[in-house]
């Protein structure tokens, strides 16, 4: 039995860590806050230079998570939960849109019930750290990425929209958004699946079946 447990910690000690990701893929669908693709168990203090607030990178300090997704003409959703404190979300867009101008991303921040709290448009592309785009498409010094900073969130269950230029659904291009909050809720303090401890009782009881059959 010893040599069991041995087994499965080294097993873990191995795969978990490879689990563990500040950077993520988009999962459709993710249209609607019913579908909205929860991010909770994705955050990290990872170095990244395209995290931060207005004036410093806060990668190593506040908690984050990257999404890699794309404009198809419907809103993207996303749903986190906090405990409470500073909330900064910052995309960073790539590519054209249908027009073949650039992207001009809307983020809009929502409560649990779907009532707007907070949006953006435009900001100024130091925000957020690199990775935004500074093309000047309104003639001033704003850049067409969006950066929202809310410094007290009260705690609870919120989404964050990704859409474009006047509430409007995402535009065709691939975009990167970054969401740092200073208190996420840890994964197993909320009533959803927690990959990471599946996967780990799987290993276990892996390993314990190995055990028991060959050795």
């Amino acid at each position: 039995m010893k040599k069991s447990l041995l087994f499965t910690f080294i097993i873990l000690s191995f795969a978990l860590p490879s689990l563990e990701a500040s950077v993520i893929t988009e999962v459709e669908s993710n249209d609607t806050f019913a579908t909205a693709q929860n991010i909770n168990p994705y955050f990290s203090l990872d170095f990244s230079p395209n995290i931060g607030d207005k004036t410093t990178n806060t990668s190593t300090i506040i908690p984050h998570v990257t999404i890699e997704g794309s404009g198809d003409g419907t809103y993207d959703v996303y749903s986190f939960y906090t405990s409470g404190g500073l909330a900064i979300f910052d995309i960073d867009v790539f590519g054209l849109n249908f027009s073949g101008g650039l992207v001009d991303s809307e983020l809009s921040l929502f409560d649990v019930d779907g009532n707007l709290l907070d949006f953006n448009d435009d900001d100024l592309a130091s925000y957020g750290q690199l990775g935004s785009d500074d093309f000047n498409v309104e003639g001033d010094f704003n850049s067409p990425d969006s950066y929202l900073e809310i410094i007290q969130l009260a705690a609870g269950k919120y989404f964050i929209q990704v859409g474009s230029f006047g509430n409007n659904p995402a535009e065709l291009g691939n975009y990167s958004l970054q969401v740092s909050l200073e208190n996420p809720l840890p994964v197993n303090s909320v009533a959803e699946p927690n990959l990471l401890t599946l996967m780990g009782l799987g290993l276990i009881l892996f390993t314990t079946f190995c055990y028991r059959k060959f050795i």
